[in-house]
């Protein structure tokens, strides 16, 4: 019988003698901002799950799958290159396969809106708290986010005292992690504070082709913000960061096949063990995944009689490049290297009323101007072996037509049995169907074919925004919201393919490859305007009891794909719109040391945008699903206290899917349950406090293929550990992620038809110690 873990600490969280507690081992209250107003997280109607500094620190998060492993709706997922990553709250989101796809999970730092997922998943460093706003959030937002909102707030400057920190970490597979922070006031009414973290390591995973390790880092964040209260009614908050991400991907493989066995025996490549789970991979090219990213943001706030006006600009300049072996061997045969840069500058105003007479009011404009650029020469390349491999393919296979046809010529001359003279035919017409395949391979794909693409993608986007709040009575609120908005993208289309066949430049012969990129050359554009709205109705049961209901709709524009298609009606997705409707309940018991807040929660969405691998292995597809897609559940967290030295806080996430629905395209890649569980042990020791923490995460059956039922569904599970010591001025800490070494690959390409049924294996992130010091000062 299979522990849970999570339901043990659920009920035991309830069955704890509250009453015997003393009064200071009370939860302390978390203020969130993800409502463009600071609130209890216990007053907002809506599910609302944070992650404060303490929970960051103690949870040893420092990056976005670090959060996903902390909140039971949110998961993320990654491929190729960490900015095709996905995110999605609740099985609701976008592949970030193809960039002119907007993710459906928006990402703000400190108020200004990320414009790619990936962007949003570098070290985290220096952070107040991570809020996670789930369900359609435009009536709040400029940019409307059908998923969610991911909100990160990081640490102001200080105007009371000089301050910072130092912390040094060492982990498993040469990790050093460095991050410090220094807060000095500047007279009376500003501060200037500086921040860094840096992250080296070799990586987890043996090249043993190149004989190098991958799955590393080389990073750098640097962060200056400078806050000045210049009179009693104006604050501006001036923030510049810096950010560089120098990756070494790794993709493991299943290529126990004879097209590859055949190509080690030929060019005297030794084999790659039969294991895809060994940390070991073979590649003949192992390019590094770079990014770098410069942004700049100014956020004004302006005290008035009757509230405060906001304004936020950014911004935002971000350079990435990267490439990856395409054919997952030692073999050099086909490679791919994409680039990518963009700028995106985003204005926001907002005014947010005081209470007045029972009413307070939100009213907000956004613009956002974004200007991508997909600038690869060599996208796709042919390896220099390519050719001389399926050369001696085809040879082979034309010899052993002829050996089987002469066989079958001698059988039927000697009057062989009928049976016998049946088995040789099928054995000559498969070996046929295969000469002719390789056959074709070989006379139409050579080495040195290429697939160059040059696109650049535009969107200008604007969008009128508010809230109002009626207190119709001390125990009843309820809030209406709209949203109008138009958004504007063109596109500027060109892939030019190279092949070197004089049959497939002839147009006699079709090119395999060319599904890996559509030939184009085409200027597209489209324009997208909805109307949105959101409303709310809270009721106070009790002090301690509050009762919501919530529904809204939002809208994700649509654009046109990079991947493939020949004219505008294959290239271009619609856009996608969701319903979705949520009631639940927050509750505190036994003076604050028991919060349980639950939720039921249904999203309905029309033309769902998905992206998803052909089935043949060799391109993507994207488009929008057939039918219309149905996520409903309930989530339940609990946050518990049953005594000063111990806390414990659990998750837990039911979701019916529809199955059936994600036939229609997609997969089903987020877990139809998902649990989690921490518990919190502290103590005081000496002049310090010993503390402890053990934090357990659990994904039921789900697909981490990108074929459909390409595999069999997999679970998850996840267990991290910390133990440290801390004073004022120290803190030593021992951790441990992933403690059982769980090795479920994140994601199982589909088996490529052109390398004999070649996998690629993207590999889970290993056990890994460390420990840490921290200084504070």
């Amino acid at each position: 019988m299979k522990l849970n873990i999570s339901k043990l600490l659920l009920a035991s969280a309830f069955a704890l003698p509250f009453s015997i507690v003393a009064q200071d081992s009370q939860i302390e209250e978390v203020v969130v901002t993800s409502t463009k107003q600071e609130k209890s997280i216990q007053d907002v109607p809506a599910m609302i799950t944070a992650l404060t500094a303490v929970d960051i620190e103690q949870s040893s998060i420092e990056n976005m799958y670090d959060v996903a492993a902390n909140l039971p709706t949110l998961r993320v997922d990654t491929n190729i290159s960490p900015m095709a990553t996905s995110i999605r709250i609740r099985g609701i989101g976008s592949a970030g396969n193809d960039p002119a796809m907007e993710p459906s999970v928006a990402i703000f730092v400190d108020g200004v809106y990320l414009p790619k997922s990936g962007l949003g998943l570098s070290d985290i460093h220096d952070i107040e708290r991570i809020e996670l706003l789930q369900g359609p959030q435009g009536t709040l937002y400029g940019k409307n986010a059908t998923a969610g909102v991911i909100n990160v707030i990081t640490k102001a400057p200080d105007f009371e005292e000089s301050s910072g920190y130092f912390e040094i970490e060492e982990t498993d597979f040469n990790g050093q992690r460095l991050q410090g922070a220094a807060n000095m006031p500047v007279g009376d009414n500003s501060a200037i504070r500086a921040s860094f973290a840096t992250y080296e390591s070799d990586g987890f995973m043996k090249n043993t082709r190149l004989g190098n390790t991958a799955q590393g880092a080389d990073d750098t964040n640097l962060t200056l913000r400078y806050l000045w209260q210049a009179s009693d009614n104006l604050k501006a908050d001036f923030k510049f960061s810096s950010l560089e991400r120098n990756t070494s991907t790794a993709v493991d493989s299943r290529q126990n096949n004879p097209v590859i066995n055949t190509g080690y025996m030929l060019f005297g490549i030794t084999p790659l063990p039969d294991n895809d789970r060994d940390g070991v991979f073979h590649a003949d090219y192992d390019p590094i995944f770079e990014l770098k990213q410069d942004l700049l943001s100014m956020k004004l706030e302006y005290e008035l009689d009757n509230g405060i006006f906001t304004s936020i600009t950014s911004l935002n300049d971000y350079d990435t490049s990267g490439g990856i072996d395409l054919d997952y061997t030692g073999i050099d045969l086909l490679r791919a290297y994409q680039v990518w840069t963009g700028e995106d500058f985003s204005q926001e105003f907002r005014f947010n009323s005081d209470l007045i007479d029972g009413r307070e009011s939100m009213l907000g404009f956004f613009y956002q101007d974004n200007d991508f650029h997909y600038d690869s020469p060599g996208l796709v390349s042919v390896g220099s072996q390519f050719s001389p491999l399926f050369g001696a393919l085809a040879q082979g296979a034309a010899a052993t037509v002829a050996e089987l046809g002469a066989a079958l010529q001698a059988a039927m001359a000697a009057g062989q049995p009928l049976p016998v003279i049946g088995q040789l035919k099928q054995g000559l017409d498969a070996a046929a169907a295969q000469a002719q395949s390789l056959g074709g391979l070989n006379a139409t794909i050579k080495t040195g074919d290429s697939i160059d693409a040059d696109h650049q993608l535009s969107t200008q986007s604007w969008a009128f925004f508010g809230q109002r709040t009626w207190h119709l009575s001390d125990s009843l609120r309820t809030t209406l919201g709209l949203r109008y908005g138009t958004e504007e993208k063109t596109a500027n289309l060109n892939a030019v393919h190279k092949p070197q066949s004089p049959l497939v430049k002839a147009g006699l012969a079709p090119w395999a490859l060319a599904g890996f990129h559509g030939a184009i050359d085409a200027d597209y554009d489209r324009e997208d305007t909805a109307f949105t709205w959101s409303a709310s109705i809270q009721k106070d049961i009790s002090d301690q009891v509050s009762v919501y209901a919530s529904a809204g709709t939002a809208f994700k524009s649509g654009g046109f794909n990079t991947s493939g298609g020949i004219n505008k009606a294959e290239r271009e997705f619609k856009e996608e719109e969701a319903f979705s409707y949520e009631m639940g309940t927050r509750m505190s018991f036994a003076e604050n040391r028991l919060i349980v807040n639950m939720s039921y929660f249904n999203s309905e969405l029309v033309n769902r945008q998905f992206t998803r691998q052909l089935e043949n292995g060799v391109g993507t597809i994207v488009g929008n699903a057939l039918e219309d897609a149905e996520r409903t559940g309930f989530e339940i967290n609990v946050r518990a206290r049953p005594h000063e030295t111990i806390t414990i806080n659990l998750g837990l996430m039911r979701l019916d899917d529809g199955g059936s629905q994600i036939e229609g395209a997609g997969l089903r890649r987020t877990s139809d349950e998902g649990e989690n569980a921490s518990i919190i042990h502290a103590l005081p020791i000496g002049n310090g406090r010993y503390y402890s923490r053990l934090d357990y995460a659990y994904e039921g059956l789900h697909e981490n293929t990108t074929g459909r039922n390409a595999e069999l569904p997999v679970t998850r599970k996840n267990i991290n550990a910390r133990i440290g010591w801390r004073t004022d001025d120290w803190d030593f800490a021992y951790f441990v992620k992933n403690l059982t070494d769980e090795n479920t690959p994140f994601l199982i390409q589909t088996p490529s038809s052109l390398f004999g049924g070649t996998q690629g294996i993207h590999p889970a992130f290993p056990k890994t110690a460390g420990i840490s010091v921290r200084y504070n000062f």
